[in-house]
């Protein structure tokens, strides 16, 4: 809806979807992503890229799965063509993940009611930044900090005042998205833990200053 209403075109690529599990096999991960590749081959050039990882996918050779993935992207469609993502707040963010990407927007409830409102919100930033009117900017920080999974329920603390101080940040002129990532403890590797990204428009410094703050 939020593309259309713009007279911008959606063309789906791919969906992968599995339950929570173990990890996933470097014969299945291989297979995903020469398909992805392959279908955005046959698709030609595409102005945009809108991408839904979870965000906590570990396999036999990458433990950073989703970074890997979107790290690839990026260097077959190079650095020009913006790429705005979507994330579970129950991923462990990588600065694989950030740096591959112009903006990630994190669902901001758990359990997850807002998928689609988030959907929308990337693209909404999207539309904008294909009409000119946005140039997406992010930046993360990384506390060594990782929440118990039993204490990630965002309408109650320890999260739902870090909720309001995000909604806050928005308020901030030239802030286009705040996102809290409460992370899966239950991986065990090096990405594991709670992150915080904010986007802004085209201004770098805002980003990491409001990034730091959260």
């Amino acid at each position: 809806t939020g593309l259309d209403d713009n007279g911008i075109e959606a063309v789906p690529l791919l969906a992968a979807r599995i339950i929570p599990g173990g990890i996933v096999t470097a014969k299945t991960y291989h297979q995903l992503l020469e398909t992805m590749l392959a279908e955005l081959d046959k698709t030609g050039p595409l102005d945009g890229l809108l991408v839904a990882p979870h965000g906590s996918s570990v396999s036999e050779q990458h433990s950073d799965m989703d970074g890997h993935w979107l790290a690839t992207l990026r260097q077959r469609v190079g650095p020009d063509v913006p790429i705005i993502s979507t994330l579970d707040p129950h991923a462990n963010l990588s600065q694989q993940m950030v740096a591959s990407c112009d903006a990630i927007v994190a669902y901001r409830s758990n359990p997850h009611l807002d998928q689609k409102q988030r959907g929308l919100e990337a693209a909404s930033l999207m539309v904008g930044t294909l009409q000119g009117n946005l140039r997406p900017t992010q930046a993360a920080a990384f506390p060594p900090v990782a929440i118990n999974m039993e204490c990630q329920l965002t309408s109650e603390p320890p999260c739902k005042p870090m909720y309001k101080r995000a909604n806050q940040l928005l308020q901030r002129p030239g802030v286009l998205s705040t996102s809290i990532i409460l992370g899966f403890p239950y991986a065990d590797v090096e990405e594991m833990g709670s992150a915080f990204i904010v986007v802004t428009d085209n201004d770098a410094d805002l980003a990491r200053q409001c990034a730091d703050e959260l």
